[in-house]
């Protein structure tokens, strides 16, 4: 199916050996050899709850580079550590599913196939997502200064990736906006409880889709705007006289008079 086709209606649930759990309204069935290098790192990794498959031209070229993908950017830094796999097409073999496994590790979320692309990882979907998409802008990068030499590549001091990747992996030193006539002050209100990696991203495309009408039925754990809007503290702020009742008054006998 192409992508622009699938619904959630038409996804199928499958179990670890790829039989099919639920088969989804289509009359298309699963790809076994493909899932099974998702299966493999699912086993392998209980943490992971999400995997993308990347292919796009950039990812495969440096999918294919002896240096793999360098410290160039920040892109290349959030992403952390990358693992890689020389990858054989076959996975059907224990041993292989195995390599797969140990090759990835206990905490990379990143894993280069040798001529084959990328596997982005997240704990959540939008996490995976976060991966895919810095992953994507880093080759991009790489491959766009490939032609200068790698020699004249100044790549990020390790100091200054640590900082970097742990600066990714927190929540935004903020607070949220002081609200007018509120007693509590700002330094007082509480950060973000449901801050997650790549969330606010996800949330803001997911905010796009549904403004185009596509009714995603996504959960946003950030609303943008507030649920309910700020109150006064008292009604003497706001008198009665500021009422536009007598322009709707007006309004309507003009439209009586024709």
């Amino acid at each position: 199916m192409l992508y622009h086709e699938i619904t959630a209606s038409s996804l199928v649930k499958i179990d670890m050996q790829g039989n099919i759990v639920e088969p989804g309204t289509t009359n298309f069935s699963v790809n076994v050899s493909s899932f099974m290098l998702h299966s493999a790192i699912h086993a392998a990794r209980p943490d992971i709850k999400c995997i993308i498959h990347v292919h796009t031209p950039s990812v495969l070229a440096v999918s294919s580079l002896k240096s793999g993908l360098l410290p160039l950017c920040q892109e290349a830094i959030v992403i952390g550590e990358v693992s890689h796999h020389p990858y054989l097409g076959g996975i059907f073999e224990p041993e292989e599913r195995d390599k797969i496994g140990r090759n990835l590790g206990p905490v990379n979320k990143v894993l280069f196939l040798q001529n084959h692309g990328a596997v982005c990882c997240g704990e959540t979907v939008e996490e995976a997502f976060y991966n895919v998409y810095n992953t994507v802008l880093a080759c991009e990068t790489q491959i766009k200064l490939m032609p200068i030499g790698i020699e004249n590549l100044v790549l990020v001091s390790d100091e200054a990736r640590k900082h970097v990747y742990e600066a990714a992996r927190r929540a935004p030193d903020s607070v949220p906006k002081h609200t007018e006539g509120s007693d509590v002050a700002p330094a007082t209100l509480k950060k973000e409880r449901q801050w997650r990696i790549g969330g606010v991203e996800f949330e803001a495309l997911m905010r796009m889709l549904d403004n185009s009408g596509f009714r995603t039925g996504y959960i946003y754990r950030h609303p943008l705007v507030k649920g309910d809007p700020p109150r006064p503290r008292n009604d003497v702020e706001v008198p009665p006289a500021v009422s536009s009742l007598g322009y709707l008054l007006e309004e309507e006998e003009m439209y009586r008079s024709g």
